[in-house]
């Protein structure tokens, strides 16, 4: 069992980000935002990972939509192989949930997203061809917060559809959906979560997701900790092998009757998965959510402008 290839990108440190923001606080719109396209973008959906489709310069190709990764990313072979030109710089180090490694990034000239584009966006340079790939086609980009933070983003796991929304181009929500708030340290979405009664902060991370449809949510020992703290009595359950644009690594999973609550949304018997090492790693609790997790909610709205989480309040069954 082992992660699908490249979906636990985190944190880079040690270089400025193209619109990065203070942390906790979301970024604002880049002036070079301004009107082109529609922000619709029809859903790739490969183990609960979500993908698009971007144009860069001439050429299209598939970039994971991570909403885990505050430094968005490009291949350098597709890259040389499309004939988009760029210019290269020193990246400094890149920090994921299985570890750290120095990095190169190219700044190309234009990438339009939704109805707007980016002058000289960055973009670290990887190698995704180790990674598993949708069948729809190769992994050839990563799009990363440093960019989706200027705009509202909708997720549609049931459509099969992605939407990217300027500060006026936001819709309003009916009683169907229900609203908690958001938080962006590091440019990264993360919620207050209950998990097992214990509240923590939760990253929102649509790019990562495990090759099991599992409810697996990763957690730091900091959270494990926190739990068994709480009186809940965790048992190891097993282990896997995850991989990241920074590595490889070997996890240990705990179950033992825990129930993730966010907003409206209560998830049963969820498997958490823990990180000794990596941008998880801190003193304090914190969890992850990725793809497994956020696609039992089927439809995610995150509002950096409102700072809120929108999600659809669960239909009652009888």
């Amino acid at each position: 069992m082992r992660l699908a290839g490249g979906l636990l990108l985190a944190v880079a440190t040690g270089w400025t980000l193209s619109c990065r923001a203070p942390e906790a606080q979301p970024a604002q719109p880049s002036a070079a935002l301004a009107a082109v396209d529609s922000g619709d973008y029809p859903l790739v959906l490969f183990n609960d990972a979500t993908y698009v489709e971007l144009a860069v310069g001439e050429a299209r190709g598939l970039f994971l939509f991570d909403t885990g990764a505050n430094t968005s990313g490009i291949d350098g072979g597709w890259l040389a192989k499309a004939g988009v030109r760029g210019t290269f710089e020193d990246g400094g180090q890149l920090a994921g949930t299985t570890g750290v490694r120095r990095v190169q990034k190219v700044v190309l000239p234009r990438l339009g997203l939704g109805t707007g584009y980016f002058l000289e966006p960055r973009f670290v340079v990887s190698d995704y061809r180790a990674f598993a790939h949708p069948p729809a086609g190769r992994q050839v980009g990563l799009l990363g917060t440093d960019l989706l933070v200027n705009y509202e983003v909708s997720i549609d796991y049931r459509a099969r559809r992605a939407r990217l929304a300027l500060r006026n181009e936001r819709r309003e929500r009916s009683g169907a959906w229900q609203a908690t708030g958001l938080t962006y340290p590091l440019n990264l979405p993360t919620v207050n979560a209950r998990l097992g009664g214990v509240d923590m902060p939760c990253r929102l991370d649509s790019g990562a997701s495990y090759l099991e449809d599992r409810p697996y949510l990763d957690g730091n020992v900091a959270a494990l900790r926190a739990l068994r703290a709480a009186g809940h009595e965790l048992h190891q359950v097993g282990s896997l092998r995850v991989r990241g644009v920074t590595g490889g690594q070997t996890l240990k999973l705990y179950q033992g009757g825990l129930s993730l609550e966010v907003g409206p949304r209560r998830i049963d018997d969820v498997i958490l998965v823990v990180h000794p090492s990596g941008s998880l790693a801190r003193k304090d609790p914190l969890l992850l959510a990725g793809g497994t997790i956020i696609s039992r909610w089927e439809r995610v709205v995150l509002d950096p402008f409102d700072r809120l989480l929108w999600l659809p309040v669960e239909t009652p069954t009888d």
